[in-house]
């Protein structure tokens, strides 16, 4: 379709229609010509692209690209695409873009570079189960670049695992069977290079240990219902030699432990001559230094060896202790030894059943019905493959000597009752069971010498008969016991316990059976009771004030528990030394501390039992009774020690406390400012004062001077001499106090005099002396020129430029100039012509004098 054409006849039509018609719009682009490279997901070309958005027209693309590589004269040109991997290195692709309203068209460049040859590099320690990064460094490159992480095979080559467009990659959870070499290939679109071989070592271990034991054992393992790994045997005196082994990188280095103890430094561990205290524990620790690993393995070796001593023969009731049981035992030693019963009593039973195993066996059940004597021996016979001799026990039965013993006690929560019963000695133990009136009884079970009754349903004052049935006897032996509970219990104390004194507590009781126990308790911070002492009184020495509280007894027997009711132990004590609060409270080195006028309140408090009576003192004369004392208005005149004295008047003690209080006042008026000459009147000196009040007033000069000489601190400030000071200055002395809510000042100004000096001279009587004095408008100022009468000498006053107004004095002998007025006119010299001492004229005035 021509546009052109049909745009000429719109305008034409326009024409017709409107009045006015303005041509289109035209415009640059915005933005500036941007190149850009990508490769094809395949890799096979590479498009080289360029944008120029927006304006009116679109600007015309194309690119142009060594050795022909070209592509223009054509709209829609913005696109190159050239076969992967030829495109020419370090040589310049450049698109251009013409726009009607440019002269000059503008261009882009895209210059393609050769990938580097890459360095593999490995960023994280490899440790086995770790995370590593490798890095593959590009020095040079036109992106975009690709990376492939290849590893050699075990023929030798290298195979791909990973690619992609980043220059690193992780590997997670490396194992030992990571290692290897690794290389890096990197490409782009102008060629492709590998780097150099890289030698991962991955660090790992130590594994579990593999011990070893060599030569074998006279008995290899011990075999159970289930085999253990870790179990091994030997006979005693044996050589056994262990051998370790843990894969590990680096090489581990190993540690031979007995029973947690170290022993040896060696993958071998070798004992010539085993023993039986070598039985144990032994453990191989593998360690792995480069990476402070370790692992361990524990075998048990147990050394066979016969057990100690002897035989022990003993005999229990069987059948409901009817008839008896031999039993022998031979303890320790590996492996168990074999027992053996003989005796008359147990060769008739062997012949009476016609069995011959009976007497192989370490338990042997004897007849029942009271068949058997009292006092019957029977002897047991052990051997062990390691003893070359029999050792054997014998044990006898007999009936216990004493009579059966009964006992009661109460469960804490009063709901059950528990009736015991023993009967000591004896071989075999008794059978033991109880009867109760009601039908509460126990009886024909083992081990029933206990009996529970709930606690409402227990029959008191009645007898409870505990039974007891021994094999060797026909009838049992009997006990009773009646059920009589305590009573409320009655606590009495000694009476007003003193701090420090001695305190008697007894608990009294008025029925019960005994035995009965006593607790004494006391009650604790949370309300409850503790026990803190037993039996029916107590003595505590020295109490103190610690002691007041609630106590009460706890009576008790093998029936019932009951408790006092509780009475209060009140210490008497104190009093102690006081304790005094002002207000307001402020603290100064002297002590307290208030100001003129103010309310001041003084507490005292002292810990007593009765409370303490208190008495104020000031100055040692006694002002008011009670702990507070109050001074609405206090005065300067107030000042001074207040003693508090503290009271007990049940036990006729005191004690007492003494403050010291000052009372801080103003001075009257305000500071006085001040100055007068220093150094010889090369300075000034500035003085503050402001006398009264207490304590003493603060004084601070301000001023540009005093600023710069940082003594604000100071009453008294020296200013910098050598005329460093300017007229009419102006220092300011503020003062403060801690009695006043507002400082208070005063101000000096330094003036120089309107007038030149004045200087006169005369002769003293005896012509002795000749005086000389100067008069600057108050500013006194004195010069004494005085010595013998001598030869001619030349004096002269040399002033700063020398000249016509060179004056001479002759005549006069040795000149001393005793003192001179401040100035701030410049320094002059008087000398002498035979190079006398010299001094300094600070006035411009001069005065010349001769001799007659």
């Amino acid at each position: 379709m021509d546009h052109s054409k049909t745009k000429k006849a719109q305008r034409k039509k326009d024409r017709t229609n409107n009045s006015c018609i303005f041509p289109p719009p035209s415009d640059l682009p915005s933005a500036e010509l941007q190149c850009f490279t990508y490769v094809t997901n395949n890799k096979q070309f590479l498009k080289l692209s360029c944008s120029w958005d927006g304006g009116i027209p679109k600007a015309l693309l194309w690119w142009e690209g060594p050795g022909g590589q070209n592509k223009s004269g054509e709209e829609s040109s913005n696109i190159l695409v050239l076969s992967f991997g030829t495109a020419r290195n370090e040589r310049a692709y450049t698109c251009y873009a013409q726009h009607p309203l440019l002269a000059q068209h503008k261009t882009c460049l895209v210059t393609l570079v050769s990938v580097s040859k890459p360095i593999l590099t490995l960023r994280d320690f490899p440790v086995e189960g770790s995370t590593i990064r490798m890095i593959c460094s590009v020095k040079n490159g036109t992106e975009p670049i690709q990376y492939m992480w290849q590893r050699q095979s075990l023929n030798g080559n290298f195979s791909t695992f990973s690619e992609g467009n980043q220059s690193f990659i992780l590997m997670t959870y490396i194992n030992r069977n990571h290692t290897g070499w690794y290389r890096c290939v990197v490409s782009n679109v102008v060629n492709t290079e590998s780097s150099d071989p890289f030698w991962l070592d991955i660090n790992f271990g130590p594994d579990n240990p593999q011990i070893n034991i060599s030569p074998n054992p006279m008995m290899d393992r011990i075999h159970t219902a289930v085999e253990l790994e870790s179990e091994y045997v030997t006979l005693e005196t044996q050589a056994v030699s262990l051998m370790c082994q843990a894969q590990s990188n680096p090489p581990g280095q190993y540690i031979w432990f007995f029973n947690n103890s170290q022993i040896h430094n060696s993958s071998q561990l070798t004992i010539p001559k085993i023993l039986r205290n070598h039985t144990g524990n032994y453990t191989c620790s593998a360690q792995n230094i480069h990476l402070n690993t370790s692992s361990s393995r524990t075998i048990n070796l147990t050394v066979y060896y016969p057990p100690a001593g002897s035989p022990s023969c003993s005999m229990e009731p069987a059948r409901n202790h009817s008839s008896l049981r031999l039993i022998c035992s031979w303890s320790g030693g590996f492996p168990s030894p074999v027992l053996h019963w003989r005796g008359d009593l147990v060769q008739n039973l062997s012949d009476a059943r016609q069995q011959t195993n009976l007497l192989s066996t370490s338990a042997i059940l004897l007849p029942s019905g009271g068949k058997t004597l009292n006092t019957s021996l029977s002897t047991c016979v052990g051997s062990h493959p390691a003893l070359k001799q029999l050792t054997e026990c014998s044990t006898r039965t007999f009936i216990p000597s004493a009579e059966p013993q009964c006992f009661a006690q109460v469960t804490d929560n009063k709901k059950d009752l528990m009736l015991s019963c023993s009967w000591d000695g004896g071989a075999p133990k008794a059978f033991i069971w109880w009867e109760g009136p009601g039908g509460q009884n126990k009886g024909g079970e083992e081990s029933s010498n206990v009996m529970f009754i709930r606690y409402d349903t227990a029959h008191f004052e009645k007898p409870y008969t505990c039974f007891a049935q021994h094999p060797l006897l026909l009838q049992p032996k009997t006990c009773r016991l009646t059920l009589v509970p305590v009573s409320k219990p009655n606590l009495l104390v000694s009476d007003a316990p003193e701090e420090g004194s001695t305190m008697s507590m007894r608990c009294n009781v008025a029925t019960g059976a005994g035995p009965i126990q006593y607790m004494w308790q006391r009650d604790t911070p949370t309300g409850d009771f503790t026990t803190f002492a037993e039996g029916s009184s107590i003595i505590i020495n020295k109490v103190n004030r610690s002691f007041t509280g609630w106590y009460r007894c706890v009576a008790s027997n093998s029936i019932s528990s009951e408790s006092s009711d509780p009475l209060r132990v009140d210490m008497i004590f104190g009093p102690d030394d006081p304790q005094i609060d002002v207000t307001p409270k402020t603290v100064s080195e002297r002590g307290y501390t208030a100001l003129e006028n103010e309310a001041v309140s003084l507490v005292c408090q002292a810990q007593s039992n009765p409370a303490s009576q208190y008495i104020w003192f000031y100055n040692n004369s006694q002002l008011i009774y009670g702990p507070q004392l109050t001074i609405t208005k206090i005065l300067r005149v107030n000042a001074g020690d207040y003693t508090c004295l503290a009271q007990n008047t049940f036990l006729k003690t005191r004690s007492k406390r003494a403050i010291s209080l000052t009372v801080y006042y103003p001075p009257d008026g305000s500071p006085i400012c001040s100055m007068e000459p220093a150094l010889n009147y090369t300075s000034i000196k500035l003085i503050c004062s402001w006398p009264g009040g207490f304590p003493s007033p603060a004084l601070q000069w301000k001023g540009d001077l005093v600023d710069q000489l940082n003594s604000q601190d100071s009453s008294t400030i020296l200013l910098p001499p050598g005329g460093l000071i300017p007229n009419n200055s102006l220092f300011s002395c503020v003062g403060s106090h801690p009695a006043l809510k507002q400082q208070t000042e005063c101000s000096t100004r330094t003036l120089l005099p309107p007038a030149e000096p004045l200087c006169f001279a005369y002769v003293t009587n005896s012509q002795q002396h000749l005086m000389l004095s100067c008069s600057l408008r108050g500013t006194k100022g004195f010069c004494m020129v005085g010595g013998p009468w001598g030869p001619k000498q030349r004096w002269s006053r040399k002033l700063q430029h020398p000249g016509p107004s060179l004056r001479y004095c002759s005549q006069w002998g040795t000149l001393h100039l005793l003192c001179s007025a401040p100035t701030s006119a410049p320094t002059q010299d008087l000398q002498t012509d035979s190079g006398g001492p010299r001094v300094v004229d600070p006035t411009q005035s001069h005065l010349c004098l001769r001799r007659n």
